[in-house]
């Protein structure tokens, strides 16, 4: 795993937990009455916080992601795929890969960008470390980013 991140508290992200001991279980529970399967990967709490958001179709295609893989590969699909960091934004979902490669299957991880900065790209992940933070990504850990179309969007999001 990447050295560089500097986790804070993001807490506010999820409701409090339902005596779930850790925050894929709280997922899970969460995310019982909507969705197909219980997740213990990032992923899902990129699509819990679309869904319940209302970005759904938007963000997870209408779908319910656990493998960071095929969300990616359907951002490249639908043609909201670029590579590395140039142009990244708020409300980007970004993937990361902590071998460093630009390659979709090696993707290990996502995120939803905050913002972006000489120091870095601002995040927050979910189940990383079995919680949920915001980090600095530098982007040799990033393969990639999908940009959905939020509705409602006049263009570029500031940091």
């Amino acid at each position: 795993m990447p050295q560089e991140e500097t986790p804070t508290d993001c807490d506010d992200a999820l409701p409090p937990p339902n005596n779930a001991d850790t925050q894929e279980e709280q997922l899970a529970a969460l995310t019982e009455p909507d969705f197909d399967h219980h997740s213990r990967y990032g992923d899902a709490a990129i699509t819990y916080w679309a869904w319940h958001s209302g970005n759904q179709g938007t963000v997870t295609f209408g779908g319910d992601y656990a493998l960071t893989t095929a969300h990616a590969a359907k951002f490249r699909e639908q043609g909201r795929w670029h590579f590395d960091i140039a142009g990244i934004q708020r409300g980007d979902i970004v993937f990361f890969d902590w071998g460093g490669s630009d390659v979709k299957r090696n993707i290990d991880h996502v995120g939803i960008v905050t913002g972006a900065g000489p120091a870095g790209v601002l995040t927050i992940d979910g189940n990383y470390d079995d919680v949920c933070a915001r980090h600095v990504r530098r982007s040799n850990s990033i393969t990639g980013y999908g940009r959905p179309a939020y509705v409602g969007s006049t263009g570029t999001r500031g940091g």
